[in-house]
């Protein structure tokens, strides 16, 4: 009889298992896109753009097309961060979901004016 119950919760335990699913589990996402200059609209080569939270942060830079693109990031909210020098940084909040997302962004280039006499 003892043998029976011990057989049975088991049967019963081993039942839920493929319905529990971890708590931790994660699903991830790719965020993707070209950073082009405000004022000609060319790519900008070799920016430095960041995914960023508390806890996460991830980069890469544009290629000579001025693409980017990001792996592996997890689903939920961060900062967009965008930077080269002779362009003002550029900041957005970013809300990834699962799959690949496309981000696009345009540089303000630094504009320093000289008086002439």
């Amino acid at each position: 009889m003892r043998t029976r119950r011990l057989s049975l919760l088991l049967f019963c335990l081993l039942a839920l298992v493929p319905a529990v699913r971890p708590a931790d589990a994660q699903t991830t996402a790719s965020v993707s896109g070209t950073v082009t200059d405000t004022l000609t609209g060319a790519p900008v080569a070799e920016a430095v753009v960041v995914v960023e939270s508390p806890i996460f942060s991830r980069q890469a830079k544009t290629d000579a097309e001025g693409l980017y693109r990001l792996s592996d990031i997890p689903v939920g909210a961060f900062h967009l961060i965008v930077r080269k020098n002779q362009f003002l940084q550029y900041r957005a909040e970013l809300t990834v979901g699962s799959g690949n997302q496309t981000h696009d962004v345009r540089l303000d280039p630094e504009l320093h004016f000289s008086e002439v006499t």
